[in-house]
């Protein structure tokens, strides 16, 4: 978090320390008589300082909000009512530093309406698990690639996600497997095969749904999720 932080952080400081000194500069002309142009110059930099300023400040402020949600969903055990879209959001954000280290794009299509009240936390590791399976397996040895995170209503009580990429595919007789414990292609690398596993148990268990794989060598991979909006929690 320190070292994703450490960025807009920097660029903001930057951008003030420049701000200042060129606020300082002009100070010290007025007293002597400005010109035209060495105003029209500092309000150039002005604007333009401002306005890196407020971006990296906004890209702090977002990554610090996203983490600390994600830590607090991630040690709630109750339901709440939120909007799927910001939880995808708050995801992404938290995956960014992985991101944007390879030449793959994600991206989400959620329409802001939907709201479920169910458990966060487990979902949200549930997006992790399946992103980040589509970046490492999924997309393996290419130069691009996409990585899609889409939803869509399921008549009046339920909602349909999918986490979909155009990667490699999965051969017909590891499809079968993939929710099996400890099923990886990746044992050599340190892979453990629980990712999809966890993920298989969470949707089914404490979110009340299905989950679903569908693959074709060569055009990629899609898992399909359908949750209640609404999920029942557990008679004590």
């Amino acid at each position: 978090m320190a070292h994703e932080l450490n960025t807009p952080i920097g660029n903001g400081l930057i951008a003030a320390t420049t701000l200042l000194d060129s606020t300082l500069t002009i100070a010290e002309k007025y007293a002597q008589g400005l010109s035209r142009s060495m105003l029209e110059s500092y309000l150039a930099d002005a604007r333009d300082g401002s306005v890196i300023l407020e971006r990296n400040l906004h890209r702090a402020a977002n990554l610090i909000n996203s983490f600390k949600q994600i830590a607090i969903d991630q040690n709630s055990t109750e339901t709440r009512t939120f909007s799927l879209a910001t939880v995808v959001s708050e995801v992404l954000e938290t995956l960014w530093p992985s991101i944007k280290k390879t030449p793959f794009k994600v991206h989400q299509s959620i329409p802001d309406d939907i709201m479920l009240t169910s458990y966060p936390g487990p979902l949200e590791q549930v997006l992790i698990n399946l992103i980040n399976n589509a970046l490492i397996h999924g997309l393996e040895g290419r130069r691009s690639g996409q990585v899609t995170i889409s939803a869509s209503r399921q008549g009046t009580g339920r909602v349909t996600l999918l986490v979909e990429d155009d990667g490699k595919g999965i051969p017909e007789e590891q499809r079968a497997k993939v929710f099996d414990p400890f099923f990886t292609t990746k044992g050599d690398d340190g892979g453990t095969g629980l990712g999809l596993s966890i993920s298989h148990s969470i949707v089914t268990g404490q979110l009340g749904g299905e989950i679903e794989v569908s693959s074709e060598v060569g055009k990629g991979t899609r898992f399909t999720i359908s949750i209640p909006l609404a999920v029942k929690p557990p008679i004590d």
